[in-house]
């Protein structure tokens, strides 16, 4: 991660943060809409900059937390709506768009998490995907999401959208598959792979309160060293001429039977 720039709200260095290389270079990125304005200063993310438009920004609940934010000394820059519209990527801009921190926690410590739920994923190439699991992890209670090699980017703009905010609720580490292998073994949590291939139906298995989901790719599903870390394997039962479900809706099916029994 390198410095902030001396103009960080500057158009043509908030443009280049479309780039994931930008994004990773900097540790920055970029969150549109009064939901991403709201859920972050709810949270305290670290907001680097705003730029608003006050003839888009109709929302009450927006313009107080955006004073509220520039009291506190977070940089604001005022546009125009011809300028707004420029660097916005919403089909109806709402006037306001965040420029935050990155932020990757460390692992946290295994024996707090014995009763927690978590998932982890390698390569969801969907952004969309990616930000309907986090989505979902949120409204599971999941403590949070491994991001197991370089490969899936939680920051990317498609997944923002698919997550709305959720991102905000959530830790998400950045890890390798051994030092989470070593992780688990302290934390006592129970991993469970989602495979077609597997044998046991996922309503078949004995729920622990404390899980790992460990979610495979789109097309290759689990890879090997994946597997590796898994406990279990289920799968999801379906009929008719369907082999196999959106990585999203497959996800969604699982955290949601860890809740069930959690909270029967």
């Amino acid at each position: 991660m390198t410095d902030i720039p001396r103009d960080p709200l500057d158009p043509a260095f908030l443009a280049s943060l479309r780039s994931r290389d930008a994004r990773d270079r900097e540790g920055l990125f970029l969150a549109e809409g009064v939901r991403f304005l709201v859920r972050a200063a709810d949270a305290r993310a670290p907001v680097v900059g705003i730029i608003a438009c006050n003839d888009l920004l109709r929302n009450p609940l927006a313009q107080m937390v955006l004073r509220r934010l520039k009291a506190a000394g977070t940089p604001v820059r005022s546009v125009s709506a011809r300028e707004f519209k420029i660097l916005s990527r919403a089909a109806e801009p709402q006037g306001v768009l965040l420029l935050l921190r990155q932020r990757w926690d460390p692992l946290p410590d295994p024996v707090s998490q014995r009763c927690a739920t978590w998932v982890a994923v390698e390569r969801v190439r969907s952004p969309g995907n990616l930000g309907s699991i986090l989505r979902t992890c949120e409204a599971t209670g999941a403590a949070g999401v491994f991001f197991l090699g370089p490969y899936a980017d939680p920051y990317d703009p498609g997944c923002l959208r698919g997550a709305m905010g959720a991102l905000f609720g959530l830790r998400l580490v950045r890890t390798s598959h051994d030092r989470l292998r070593g992780w688990l073994h302290a934390s006592g949590l129970v991993a469970v792979g989602a495979s077609p291939h597997a044998r046991r139906d996922y309503r078949d298995l004995d729920w622990p309160r404390g899980v790992m989901l460990v979610i495979g790719g789109e097309r290759q599903g689990l890879s090997r060293a994946q597997e590796a870390l898994c406990d279990e394997r289920v799968r999801i039962p379906m009929v008719g001429d369907v082999d196999s479900l959106n990585v999203a809706v497959a996800t969604g099916v699982l955290l949601y039977e860890a809740l069930s029994r959690r909270l029967p």
